[in-house]
């Protein structure tokens, strides 16, 4: 009976004859001997039959070995899947006979042939595709648990060595009743671990006893190229590459952030850290300093200063690439040159400039696009959006053609279009955006799986079924199926082509849903007609929390259109706080209207949820730039309010503060009142720059030294989530310090000799070009008025108190910008009071100060009729006068209060013509 021999003679498998074989196979899992039978069979299994399929397991297969070494390759092993095994372990308590075994699906290999015939509980073996590249491996004393070589399954008609498949095969095992031990099929994708697909890893069994078809209940080796015949080294624990920054611009370079989860510090000395390979050599780049501790609970951050220090000239440089996606490898080492264990991998796809990936939640997740760069810290959390996946509905149910009722529907939450032009959704189901698609401001587009131009029986349908009035927009078809199981739907968008590769676009991750049929996913999305949707804007697409299950309304996105608000306000350095004991604000603080040189003073920010009054601002994010010219960033305080997550990273040498963001826990803030964020404290540079008086030319004016700019503002608004901030940004303009005529950083002396060249001189008087630079209070000419002002300031120098200045100043600096205008409108009137024949006529120029030396009046030609005089009057404003004068610099009395007329219209108030008797 099936190869048995019941008389005294070894029970087993019969062997093969020339060239053939033949195989009987019972209906599974019929047993065609009783377990009495078989226990008084000679040789027989000592428990009974069922042995094998208790106990007998397949626990680690390398199906795709990394490539040959030199050294192997050397030896002649230059086919890297000549090192491909399948370990099989007893699980059991009893000593078990596994000559009876065979495989016989995915590989050959008859255990009656084979070295080892039996095994004690716990004891392994192993069947190979080449003893000796095994042993070039793994080392000779491996060999010790190899039974043998597998051959190619002839079943699937192939001819010579037939390597175990590297995107997954059946492998069939079975007894000597031909009842199957085990079968199952193992792939390198989906819930499979991907490392041990020619990443350096095998594949191991979590629990032997478990779901052996179940991607989840295997794992890749930590041991590198896996542990044929043992249980290998212990597993390193406790250690996880957290974050990377993987897209840079100088001064910004790579970086890679491991953090220890541990309680106590873990020596990392020698071990090597790389990115990308496939051979062991290729892991071997950048080895780890001695004397390198990652704390207990604590962070290390390496960046291209260590692994890429030579930009790329020496070979085991590396930088990440930021354009395609890349990994990250961590692995022990005994000894330089020798791999040991896995430590930590991450893997990661193409990446913002400047944005990094990092594990959320913190320690314990995938690798997600932060909201912000957090090296050496706990990540900030995952940058959603802006674009969302609004609505998914991946199974409408059991219904005719339910698959065209599919849809993905995603949302623009910002105030301007968007062109989708190179976007796509791939994962689960792919579809290319075509080009020129726009996407609304606050508007939806629904991706589905047939074609909405042309495909008229499924638009009917879809609209039917979902009782739509008029389809929304809507593009499609996409291929594949959302499966009803769950898997993963991502949006991508394209970033800026490399320069090196200008027809490639990098798919940067712009949002993505893992979701799934079973809690704590929301069930009722799995064929209970409903459908799932995002719970708000900030919902992270990862996180169960962030869906709930509703009717399905597709094309109708429940995001009111609220934004938030980030208006910039300079104040004085001595300016405390502002705002209640939360920083709330009915109207926002008055800011400086000009800066100079000197001066130290705060740049605040202030945030609201705009177009509501029962939103809450919850947290903000923001980066800084500014001119390092003339001033440097000194220090960061927050609002009361936000006293949770503060960050802020003054990065003065690159006029730059990173990441300055905050979150509160108090309710209401920023709903009806301006909230205060944070605010920065600058000062004057170590060094002037120069903003000078030219004390020669007599030019001053004002510089845009300060240049503001904020760039990513954003606030978090409750039940609303991250958006992008509308920001108002003054242009606060910084003038030179006029008392140090000589920019030296210090009024003294040599200044007050440039100063007593232009004494009692007319402003643009001949011979005098430099008395702008010295009226100090604008009057015209410069007096004892401007003395007095040096004096005040006299020794004051950069750092060192606060400047005094007139209260005119700086608003007469420069002419008003409708100069020819004013002469225009002058001529016209003069016109007017000329008119007829000669006689007495006057223009009035009020409140003039004195500085003239007249009475203010203008006389002129006179026109009479009759008894009556005509007269002219124009009725200007006092300090436009004194502004156009002082800009003119005419150089008589007659001629300043003419030129205050012509260069004032524009601050006229009044023209009035009378005549008077």
């Amino acid at each position: 009976m099936f190869g048995k021999r019941l008389c005294g003679a070894r029970v087993g498998r019969p062997r093969k004859a020339a060239g053939r074989r033949l195989r009987l196979e019972p209906l599974e899992p019929r047993q065609m001997l009783s377990a009495a039978a078989a226990v008084d069979e000679p040789g027989g299994d000592a428990a009974g039959i069922g042995d094998l399929q208790n106990y007998l397991r397949v626990t680690e297969i390398n199906y795709h070995p990394s490539a040959p070494t030199e050294d192997e390759i050397a030896l002649g092993f230059n086919d890297k899947n000549l090192f491909e095994f399948i370990e099989l372990t007893n699980v059991g308590a009893t000593t078990i006979d596994v000559s009876v075994a065979d495989f016989t699906t995915g590989i050959w290999f008859d255990f009656a042939v084979g070295s080892i015939s039996s095994l004690a509980p716990g004891q392994r073996v192993v069947v190979v595709a080449n003893r000796d590249a095994f042993a070039a491996r793994y080392g000779t004393a491996a060999l010790a648990r190899v039974t043998g070589v597998f051959i190619n399954d002839p079943n699937d008609g192939t001819v010579g060595f037939d390597p175990l498949a590297n995107s997954g095969e059946l492998l069939k095992l079975i007894d000597q009743h031909g009842i199957t031990v085990q079968k199952f099929e193992y792939d390198d994708s989906g819930d499979w671990p991907s490392r041990a697909d020619g990443w350096g890893s095998t594949l191991e069994i979590i629990d032997a006893n478990g779901d052996v078809t179940d991607g989840k209940n295997w794992r890749s080796s930590g041991q590198y190229a896996g542990s044929p015949g043992g249980a290998g080294l212990a597993r390193v624990e406790g250690l996880v590459i957290n974050e990377v920054l993987t897209h840079t611009d100088p001064p910004d370079v790579d970086a890679i952030e491991i953090l220890n989860t541990t309680g106590q510090p873990i020596d990392i000395s020698g071990w090597y850290l790389s990115d990308v390979g496939t051979t062991e050599g290729s892991y071997l780049m950048y080895r780890i300093p001695a004397g390198t501790i990652v704390p207990a609970g604590g962070y290390h951050v390496f960046d291209e200063y260590d692994f890429n220090w030579s930009a790329g000239a020496d070979p085991d440089d590396f930088a990440l690439n930021g354009a395609h996606g890349d990994h990250v490898w961590l692995w022990t080492s005994a000894a330089e040159g020798k791999l040991e264990r896995f430590a930590a991998h991450v893997e990661f796809q193409a990446a913002a400039n400047g944005e990094s990936f990092g594990a959320w939640p913190n320690a314990t997740g995938d690798l997600y696009p932060m909201k912000s760069v957090t090296l050496g810290e706990a990540n900030s959390g995952p940058r959603v959006g802006p674009v969302i996946l609004s609505e998914v509905h991946y199974n409408p149910g059991d219904m005719a053609n339910v698959d065209q009722l599919e849809f993905i529907e995603i949302y623009n939450p910002t105030p301007a279009a968007i062109d989708l032009t190179e976007w796509r959704i791939r994962r689960g189901v792919d579809f290319d955006f075509p080009a020129g698609t726009s996407l609304g401001a606050f508007s939806t587009l629904l991706v589905v799986p047939f074609n909405p131009t042309t495909d008229m029986a499924a638009r009917n349908a879809f609209k039917s079924h979902y009782g739509l009035a008029t389809l929304p927009a809507m593009v499609g078809p996409y291929t594949g199926k959302l499966a009803d199981g769950g898997e993963a739907v991502q949006l991508q968008r394209p970033d800026e082509p490399p320069l090196e590769e200008p027809d490639y676009y990098p798919r940067l991750l712009e949002d993505e849903i893992d979701y799934n049929d079973k809690a704590p996913w929301p069930t009722a999305a799995d064929g209970g007609g409903s459908s799932l949707h995002r719970a708000s804007l900030g919902a992270w697409g990862h996180d169960p929390a962030g869906w709930t299950a509703a009717a399905p309304t597709p094309g109708t996105a429940p995001f009111a259109a609220v934004g938030g608000t980030l208006d910039v306000i300079v104040r004085d350095d001595d300016d405390p706080l502002a705002g209640d004991d939360r920083g709330e604000a009915s109207a926002l603080p008055t800011g400086r209207a000009w800066l100079d040189e000197w001066d130290a003073f705060w740049v605040e920010f202030w945030g609201a949820s705009a177009n509501s009054n029962t939103v809450d601002v919850t947290g903000f994010s923001l980066d800084l730039r500014y001119n390092t010219t003339v001033f440097s960033a000194l220090e960061i305080q927050f609002g009361p309010a936000f006293t949770l997550d503060q960050d802020g990273l003054i990065r003065d040498e690159f006029g730059r503060i990173d990441h300055l963001s905050g979150r509160t826990s108090l309710d209401g803030i920023g709903d009806d009142k301006f909230v205060l964020l944070a605010r920065v404290r600058f000062g004057p540079t170590d060094a002037d720059a120069g903003l000078p008086v030219d004390a020669i030319g007599g030019y001053v004016s004002p510089s845009d030294a300060l240049a503001l700019e904020v760039l990513g503002g954003q606030v978090q608004l409750d039940s609303i989530g991250w958006t992008t901030a509308q920001t108002t940004v003054p242009d606060v303009p910084v003038w030179p310090v006029m008392y140090d005529l000589d920019d030296d950083d210090w009024v003294t002396l040599a200044d007050l000799s440039f100063f007593v060249v232009d004494y009692t001189h007319w402003v643009g008087e001949p011979g005098a070009p430099r008395a702008a630079a010295s009226d100090f209070d604008h009057s015209g000419n410069v007096n004892l008025g401007d003395l007095s002002y040096f004096v005040v300031n006299y020794l004051r120098s950069r750092g060192q108190g606060d400047v005094n200045y007139s209260e005119r100043f700086p608003a007469f600096w420069q002419p008003p910008a409708e100069a020819a205008e004013a002469a225009s409108a002058l001529a016209g009137l003069s016109d007017a009071a000329q008119s007829d024949s000669p006689g007495d006529a006057s223009v009035d120029v009020p409140d003039v100060g004195g500085s003239n030396g007249t009475d203010g009046d203008v006389r002129g030609p006179v026109v009479t009729r009759g008894t009556r005089h005509r007269r002219v009057t124009a009725v200007l404003d006092p300090d436009a006068v004194r502004a156009a004068a002082w800009a003119q610099g005419p150089t008589s009395a007659r001629a300043v209060a003419r030129a205050k007329v012509l260069r004032a219209v524009d601050r006229l108030v009044e023209i009035e013509t009378r005549w008077s008797p």
